[in-house]
This record gives C-alpha cells, structure tokens and sequence, in this order.
C-alpha cells in the first residue's frame, strides 16, 4: 500500500507520541537543565522601579544596587545586562529629555517680562551678557542614552 519500510513508520509513531506528550506537559513539570537562575522576580520587580525612576541608570549602579539591597548577592555585571535585556525586555535607547519647569506658565511669563525689561534698558546686552537656559543646561549634563521597554 504504502512505500515506506515497517521499521521508519514505527519511528513516525514513536515520535508522534513524544511530541503529544510534550505538549501535554506543563512548563513547571519538564526537568530544567543548566544552572538555575540567580535573578528572579523579586530581583526583576527591583531592577524595575530602579529603571522607572531613572532610565540612564548604568549597568554598574544596578549591579551595586543589587547587591545592596538583596544581602549576599554576588554577580557580574554580563549576568544582569542580559537579565535585563531577555528577562525584563528592557533595550538601551536614546533618550531626550523635556523639562518640566522650562515650558510652565508662570515661567514663560518671567521669561517674557525679563526679556521686555531687559530690551527697554539702554544696556548692550547682544555684546556684553551671555544667557545660559538652567534648564537645558542642567539636562545636557545628564547621559544621552537609557533603558525602556522594547518597541
């Protein structure tokens, strides 16, 4: 009926067979190899609010803030980098940053009535005064670069 040898349909079926039982089986129950994980969820949720509350924080200050906070703990910079990445799908972006108080209300009127002040007086300001924005000058000190989610 069929050309295939007795032997190569029994191995079809014994296949068949394992692959239902695979699927039949949960995660929890299968053998794990390997090493088991160092970092777990109460690491993940830590290293979570650590990157909310600040994006550009490095791969050492993580690692130190690891440390610090679970007692005990010792690992390699690699091991949380890659945590970070596959576990937590976190990928190093460029930020940009927007501050808060440069675009307020109350701050574009000083800046406005400053300006007005500063044009009626008889003083030279284009030649003899230099303007720095605190602002913009306090967020191009930070790093340019950031974790976030992936997407």
């Amino acid at each position: 009926m069929f050309l295939v040898k007795h032997r190569t349909a029994q191995r079809w079926v014994a296949d068949f067979r394992k692959e239902l039982n695979e699927d039949n089986d949960t995660e929890s129950e299968r053998k794990k190899v390997g090493r088991p994980q160092i970092l777990g969820e109460p690491h993940q949720s830590f290293l979570k609010t650590v990157f909310d509350d600040n994006p550009s924080t490095t791969m050492e200050d993580a690692v130190s803030l690891l440390t610090q906070e679970f007692e005990g703990l010792e690992i390699k910079r690699s091991a949380v980098r890659n945590f970070v990445t596959q576990k937590m799908h976190l990928t190093f972006k460029r930020v940009s940053y927007q501050p808060e108080a440069r675009n307020k209300e109350n701050n574009l009127t000083n800046r406005f009535n400053w300006a007005t002040e500063w044009t009626s007086s008889d003083m030279n300001y284009m030649t003899n005064c230099v303007f720095i924005d605190e602002a913009a000058f306090s967020i191009n000190l930070r790093p340019h670069s950031g974790y976030a989610k992936k997407g």
